[in-house]
């Protein structure tokens, strides 16, 4: 072996160990070469092939025997007037345009055989759902109940959570995680039917023990913002100073959704048991208590909103954390996007327009010399 073929071979081995020969620049991944992947992106444009090919064959068919030419001379003098390339060049002219047709109709319809993954960008927003599930929740003053209300307006809420992610925690005598927080809304909208007073284990009403599971959730999560959307017909006036307390050093929004009337009603016991007494016997007629739940909504620059038959309410209070939070972040998670490649053949089709305009601009050639010899004069 010669001295140039080792230094060849020597010179080759080095490059296959360089960091150029290993980069991922000069690798082909052959993966994006998959043609088993191939597909269009747009499938149904490819249908104006069809209207393309019968408008082209009509012109063609109409202009065929059709020219100036042949309107002004007569047809035994026409042959010796024109070259027999130009109905050659008429020939070439109608497939050029056929062909530059389908590859514009190709290109629009976005082929593709490759995918690039693109990261998710979503909001900084986190919603926490604290829904009461006391006694007085089952009061039927609003039809078909309180509580039956509660859920409808929840599921509304899960419904226009479309960015950022939510909880949901609810409360009687204690408090309880339903759901952490999460970007999958359907996840706890598959929970929201199964929530009732009899779930409950330890009976009262408790709501600062819920209010505090929130602020967990979202300080757990590293939220710096947020907000609580508290479902509930009233508080008790002890647990006031302690919610106020909770929220005072939080830069959570507050927006509390009340469910009930002044006037109250009863609340039926399961089983035809009658209707819920207090230790006196009289029974227990549970009303919405406004006073307080405004006073704990301005004290903590929140919200009070009371319960509406349509979504005034659940868009009053969806807006909200979008006014004061316009952060978005880059996701860990990613999806999958077909890449339309149709651009790359703009070149081809560019290519064969130039020509095609070439070949129309192009002038007609008369044969002087045979028509002089036709009609009798010397060349």
């Amino acid at each position: 072996m010669s001295q140039k073929e080792n230094l060849e071979e020597i010179m080759s081995l080095d490059f296959l160990q360089s960091d150029l020969f290993q980069s991922d620049l000069f690798q082909l991944n052959f993966s994006l070469l998959d043609l088993s992947q191939f597909h269009f992106i747009r499938a149904e444009l490819l249908w104006l092939i069809i209207p393309c090919l019968l408008s082209l064959f009509a012109i063609r068919s109409i202009t065929k025997n059709k020219s100036s030419w042949e309107k002004v001379v007569s047809p035994h003098l026409l042959k010796f007037l024109i070259v027999s390339q130009k109905k050659q060049t008429k020939v070439h002219s109608f497939w050029l345009s056929l062909i530059i047709c389908c590859l514009i109709i190709f290109a629009i319809s976005g082929p593709s055989f490759r995918q690039q993954a693109i990261p998710i960008i979503q909001t900084e927003s986190a919603r926490v759902i604290v829904l009461d599930l006391s006694l007085s929740m089952d009061a039927t003053d609003i039809k078909p109940s309180r509580l039956d209300r509660a859920r409808f307006k929840i599921m509304d809420i899960l419904n226009k959570n479309t960015e950022g992610t939510i909880g949901i925690v609810v409360y009687a005598g204690d408090a309880f995680v339903i759901s952490p927080l999460t970007s999958d809304a359907k996840t706890i909208a598959s929970f929201v039917p199964t929530l009732s007073t009899g779930v409950m284990p330890v009976l009262g009403s408790r709501p600062d023990l819920a209010i505090q599971q929130a602020i967990n959730l979202l300080k757990n999560a590293k939220q710096p913002t947020g907000q609580i959307i508290w479902l509930t017909d009233g508080v008790n006036q002890r647990y006031t100073n302690i919610i106020n307390n909770q929220l005072n050093q939080q830069n959570y929004l507050l927006s509390i959704l009340a469910i009930g009337t002044p006037q109250g009603a009863p609340i039926k016991l399961p089983r035809d048991k009658g209707f819920l007494k207090d230790k006196q016997g009289n029974i227990v007629l549970p009303k919405l208590d406004s006073q307080q739940l405004k006073k704990i909504a301005q004290h903590n620059n929140g919200q009070y909103v009371e319960l509406s038959s349509n979504d005034d309410d659940v868009n009053f209070i969806m807006s909200l954390l979008e006014e004061n939070n316009d952060q978005t972040f880059e996701s860990d998670e990613k999806i999958s996007q077909w890449l339309d490649d149709g651009y790359w053949l703009s070149w081809i089709i560019l290519v064969l327009i130039f020509i095609r305009l070439f070949k129309q601009t192009s002038p007609i050639k008369t044969n002087p010399n045979q028509t002089n010899q036709q009609m009798g004069k010397p060349s």
